[in-house]
């Protein structure tokens, strides 16, 4: 509780720098190791807030897409014109129905970058739950492995 409690702390001081204290959280407390695992994501993650994309870039597509989406008043609506045809850009972005939503959520915020963020969270998120509560089942583990194992599948990717 003390190792989680000086971890928030730091995570609101210096959000990327809490990095290590919260992938050793992760390993060294069971009973709160999910909560290390989202702070240890939000601090992975929160790097993509400051993305600027090369105008060549994909992220740039997609951004201009999502500005391309403040047309339309309704979720619905939008995906109806996707369905009867309307394209944005190079991607067929009706076909992709959970990033096309979240790209509608985020249409309005002139906040772009949250898309890379969400989607980094989200990503880190799945893969470090399935190494946490894989280790989380086993009785006997080696810190070290279960070390190397969550850091490779999170931050390596």
């Amino acid at each position: 509780m003390i190792l989680l409690l000086i971890t928030v702390i730091f995570f609101i001081a210096l959000p990327v720098l809490s990095l290590f204290l919260s992938v050793f959280g992760v390993v060294s407390d069971r009973k709160y190791s999910t909560i290390f695992l989202i702070l240890t994501c939000v601090s992975i993650s929160i790097v993509a807030l400051r993305y600027i994309p090369h105008p060549l870039d994909d992220g740039a597509y997609h951004f201009r897409a999502t500005t391309e989406l403040t047309r339309f008043d309704n979720i619905i609506y939008m995906f109806q014109a996707f369905a009867s045809g309307f394209r944005v850009g190079r991607y067929d972005y009706g076909s992709v129905l959970v990033y096309t939503s979240l790209m509608y959520l985020v249409r309005n915020t002139h906040h772009y970058s949250l898309l890379s963020f969400i989607s980094a969270f989200v990503t880190y998120f799945s893969f470090g739950y399935v190494v946490v509560d894989l280790f989380k089942s086993y009785k006997t583990h080696s810190k070290l492995t279960y070390a190397l194992i969550f850091n490779y599948s999170t931050v390596i990717k």
